[in-house]
Formats: structure tokens, sequence, C-alpha cells
């Protein structure tokens, strides 16, 4: 599996990255043109997006542009974010999302949550 995981926050970074270090191939950006240019350089099979990045890009800007380059139309792209207000959910759902983790995020939850779209995500495939 290759991840990408995108947010501003080295903890989170890091956190997601040691989760994965021993079953996935993961790469990171710190920003949003980063994202995208990674996106574009490399195929990922799914891609944790931080909503709240700093700069002139948003996670919902980055989620429209990476589903433009090729191949990125279905692949699963899980808003990662500290907005967990009511409705919170349903807002990036609506956005295009795949599915929504707030943070601070649980290594089980989060790990049942990307198989459960990568798994969605090969049945869509075959």
């Amino acid at each position: 599996m290759k991840l990408l995981i995108v947010d501003d926050d080295e903890i989170s970074r890091f956190y997601i990255s040691y989760v994965y270090k021993n079953i996935a191939v993961v790469d990171t950006a710190e920003d949003a043109k980063s994202a995208i240019i990674i996106a574009s350089q490399n195929f990922y099979d799914i891609i944790v997006l931080d909503i709240g990045l700093k700069g002139e890009l948003n996670g919902v800007d980055v989620l429209r542009e990476v589903r433009k380059l090729p191949g990125y139309n279905t692949i699963p792209i899980i808003a990662f974010t500290a907005f967990a207000m009511p409705g919170d959910r349903e807002r990036f759902l609506s956005e295009g999302f795949d599915d929504y983790i707030s943070k601070p995020v649980i290594k089980e939850d989060l790990c049942a949550m990307v198989e459960k779209n990568l798994l969605k995500y090969k049945k869509l495939k075959q």
C-alpha cells in the first residue's frame, strides 16, 4: 500500500507514518502545494488529508486539485481534521471526501478506517 499523509503538523505526520511504517510505503507533505506536486509525481492507494492546512489552500482545495489528476478520481481520500462539531463530518463528505476522522486520532480507529476504504476501493476497481 502507498499512503500519502498531508498535514502541517509534524507530530501528526510522524504519528501516522509510525503507525504504518511496517505495512505501507508512506510519504508525507506539510502543505497543500507540496501535496499536489507529490500526488502528481507518484500514485497513492489512499490519502489522509488535513483540512486546516496553513497557507493559501486548505484540505478541501487539495482534494479538488488531486481529484483532477489522472487516476485519482476514485481513490480514497480521508479528511483528517480538528473540525469535530456536529455537521462537520457531513460537510466534508459532501465536499467529496470518502471518509472523515477527527483529531486526536486513535490508532485502531485510523487503521480500521484506512482498511475499510481500501477494501471499498478495491471492490470498485474490479
